[in-house]
């Protein structure tokens, strides 16, 4: 059995679905918690708000049980990374324009689990994983929304249960409200993004000693601007005033919610080609019993690629040409150029227009492929998306059911029986209605691709003949003064494409 950590509350191991043959992880949490009937309450009700969440940058959890010995466990996403706060370890204070790009993912997530009635209340460094997907770094996974409440629609009884004396949080990062056990308010994680933001560019929190100096920091103290205790140079100003009003002491004077937040974030981004990345997801029965699961002992090996939305990491991640591609582009773009000036100025070769004219059709399909290939994205995205929320719910009410027949009588134990399997079945056959439809968008975007690169092929062979024939005709235009601009631009760019190529 692979042990991926411990922590107060129960261990995580790496665990691979038998049936649906995804590697998740699975926390089983200590039996002594079992026996207080108000986390019994708690659990179900945290678990049953977790699954309400489907967003890329957040943990996806699947279904929760009861072992036979009692206790409790949850199945989730594995996210295959490091924290944020190993990253900060191995490399310091990150350059802003990385911050920016995980600030932002973080808010994002945060605003959509506030929207459901969701709030966190002990964001960290340390719960927050940094991965790798589709070759791109830096996708955010928030872990432990477990410790969430239900703010909505049934807060009372929330607070209610909760009340064990229990305050959580991790004092780094906790708001002062936090220190007074007063009422779940949202705003709380706003306050701990500004300790995290704070953290990210000058490498440590806004305040740090012995716990009952930091609660008392965080209750008394104004916390210093970032860019004051930072070793980097592109902190700006606004970014102060954006991390010392999400640390108002008093919640009123935050940030009110995520959203607000993150469009403050987003107004900081470098401009389009500025040249930094922009910021710019057989099935037998499942039953509360690991057995479902294979565990491996080697944890890499059974790592697997996190699923996050398409859509999301397009616009985290806007990819700029090469300056080889910029070349070649703009040499195009001036024998094009060219091609047409000698036309309008009485070229009359028939093969110089049907050239020009081949070239707006291929450019004019090559669009439509491009535009086609979007839509073929967000078609995967969505459909990986519904398949995952539709999976996750049947999956968690399978698991609510389970816990309510092992607790039930003899005859109820039985009608539940029935239910189960009917929703068993449900599952497998939505799983596999959503590998048919990934199979058929797959299909598609092979058959795009490959008619993109015959598409290419024939540009290229278009502009090889293309530039044979202005090679022939300029010695006509030698004393043209309006073509000349264009040929001179033609041959600077051309020539340049060797030289470029050779010193890279």
């Amino acid at each position: 059995m692979s042990l991926l950590g411990e922590g107060a509350m129960g261990q995580v191991y790496l665990a691979r679905h038998r049936e649906l043959g995804r590697v998740e992880a699975i926390k089983v949490l200590k039996p002594q918690v079992a026996l207080d009937e108000r986390f019994v309450a708690r659990f179900r009700r945290e678990a049953r708000a977790t699954n309400r969440l489907h967003h890329p940058n957040i943990v996806a959890m699947y279904d929760f049980g009861r072992l036979p010995d009692g206790r409790f466990y949850l199945s989730m996403e594995y996210a295959d990374g490091g924290s944020l706060s190993s990253a900060m370890r191995e490399a310091g204070p990150m350059p802003f324009a990385r911050t920016l790009r995980v600030l932002m993912q973080l808010c994002s997530a945060v605003e959509h689990a506030h929207s459901r009635g969701v709030v966190h209340r002990d964001l960290k460094p340390a719960n927050i994983m940094l991965i790798k997907w589709r070759g791109q770094s830096d996708v955010l996974k928030i872990l432990d929304f477990g410790v969430s409440k239900i703010i909505s629609p049934d807060y009372n009884e929330s607070i209610m249960v909760s009340q064990d004396g229990i305050v959580f949080g991790t004092p780094l990062y906790m708001a002062p409200e936090q220190f007074y056990r007063q009422p779940n308010d949202p705003r709380s994680d706003i306050y701990a993004i500004g300790c995290i933001s704070f953290e990210l560019v000058t490498g440590k929190p806004p305040f740090v000693g012995k716990i009952p100096e930091v609660v008392r920091a965080h209750v008394e103290k104004t916390p210093p601007a970032p860019s004051t205790h930072t070793p980097l140079d592109d902190v700006p100003a606004e970014f102060d005033r954006i991390v010392l009003r999400c640390m108002e002491k008093a919640p009123g004077q935050r940030y009110q919610t995520a959203g607000e937040l993150l469009r403050a974030l987003a107004a900081l981004e470098p401009p389009a080609g500025s040249g930094e990345h922009r910021n710019d997801i057989d099935t037998s029965a499942i039953s509360p019993d690991l057995s479902l699961y294979d565990l491996p002992h080697d944890t890499a090996a059974a790592a697997t690629t996190t699923q996050v939305a398409q859509p999301f990491l397009d616009a985290l991640v806007e990819l700029a040409p090469t300056s080889d591609e910029r070349v070649q582009s703009d040499r195009e773009e001036a024998l094009r150029e060219l091609s047409e000036c000698l036309l309008d100025h009485g070229a009359s070769d028939s093969r110089l227009t049907i050239g020009v004219a081949d070239l707006r059709a291929i450019d004019h399909d090559l669009s439509q492929c491009d535009t086609q290939a979007l839509e073929l994205k967000m078609r995967e995205s969505r459909a990986e998306q519904a398949a995952r929320e539709r999976e996750g719910m049947l999956r968690f009410a399978i698991g609510e059911l389970i816990f309510d027949r092992d607790q039930s009588q003899s005859q109820r134990r039985r009608d539940l029986g029935f239910q189960i399997e009917a929703l068993e079945k449900r599952l497998a056959e939505a799983v596999k209605e959503g590998e048919l439809e990934l199979q058929r968008i797959g299909d598609e975007n092979i058959a795009l691709v490959a008619r993109r690169a015959n598409l290419e092929e024939r540009r290229r062979e278009i502009y090889a003949r293309l530039e044979g024939l202005v090679e022939e005709i300029i010695p006509h235009f030698d004393d043209n003064l309006s073509v000349a601009p264009f040929i001179d631009r033609f041959y600077s760019i051309r020539d340049s494409l060797p030289e470029l190529t050779t010193r890279s």
